[in-house]
């Protein structure tokens, strides 16, 4: 799972540098590419005590859907969430690498992503991408 274990990992969670580091380390311990499932975080906090979704990220904070996948939240922390490029990025990722498949996590029961006919959902790009 592309999870941010340390604060300084927060900011690069879903770049694809940050993706080859988790696969080389899986690979090296003799995992099968093949049998990865990259399960992607939708949201990635500055503050463990804010546990934000996507949707919130897009409909409360304002985020765009289409942007860097960042939006200030209250102290002057950073709420950090998949935007709809950078999971479709991933979703080029998985097949080009040869993995199993990718997966959209959830970070918050309180809904993770918006409805799945909205076209600012997550799941909405991935699944009407043209790969």
């Amino acid at each position: 799972m592309l999870k941010p274990y340390f604060m300084e990992d927060v900011p690069e969670f879903n770049t694809n540098e940050f993706v080859d580091k988790i696969i080389a380390n899986a690979t090296a311990a003799g995992v099968d590419p093949n049998t990865v499932l990259l399960r992607i975080p939708t949201t990635a906090n500055s503050s463990p005590a804010n546990d934000a979704s996507y949707a919130s990220a897009i409909l409360v904070f304002l985020g765009d859907p289409k942007g860097k996948g960042a939006v200030p939240i209250s102290g002057g922390r950073q709420l950090y969430f998949f935007s709809q490029p950078r999971a479709i990025e991933k979703l080029e990722y998985v097949k080009e690498h040869g993995l199993y498949g990718l997966m959209l996590d959830p970070r918050s029961t309180r809904g993770a992503d918006l409805n799945v006919s909205d076209s600012r959902s997550l799941f909405y790009a991935i699944t009407t991408a043209n790969l």
